[in-house]
């Protein structure tokens, strides 16, 4: 499929638009990162801009063991920045897959589920944090990936 070119509104749903394509982005996460993003979240997807919001697809954390384990920290997840409780997933990454990596490991998030609901932040990106402490001493790495589309309001 491609860009809806057709004058007929009631073919519209059939086109996907530039707008509505499922988009991917990997962004690697330092040793630094992850033992700040508790005070600092890192920005994953920056905000989209003025009428438009994210819809996120996807999201997975690929967790690189380094040589130290790290310790402390709490839970890891995706939010929509400076949107308390606004995770656009269910679930999180407990603490005790970075603090016990050994390897590679990818773990993914499942999405919302109806209970709980999401109302969508206009022009807000998207960062990854962890809850109640900050990680410390380790030296491993991660990749967050996220799949995502750009819907207009």
């Amino acid at each position: 499929m491609g860009v809806n070119k057709s004058r007929r509104p009631e073919l519209a749903p059939y086109f996907e638009t530039p707008l509505q394509m499922i988009r991917e982005a990997r962004v690697p996460l330092s040793a630094a990162q992850l033992q700040a993003m508790f005070a600092a979240p890192v920005s994953i997807l920056p905000a989209p801009g003025a009428g438009f919001a994210l819809i996120i697809d996807q999201c997975e954390v690929e967790i690189i063991a380094g040589g130290t384990a790290f310790t402390g920290g709490g839970a890891i997840s995706f939010v929509y920045h400076g949107v308390s409780g606004s995770n656009p997933h269910s679930g999180s990454i407990p603490a005790t897959a970075l603090t016990t990596a050994v390897g590679t490991t990818v773990i993914e998030l499942g999405p919302p589920t109806p209970t709980n609901g999401l109302t969508i932040p206009a022009n807000t990106g998207l960062d990854i944090t962890n809850a109640t402490a900050a990680f410390a001493s380790g030296n491993g790495s991660a990749v967050a990936l996220v799949q995502y589309r750009i819907i207009q309001l």
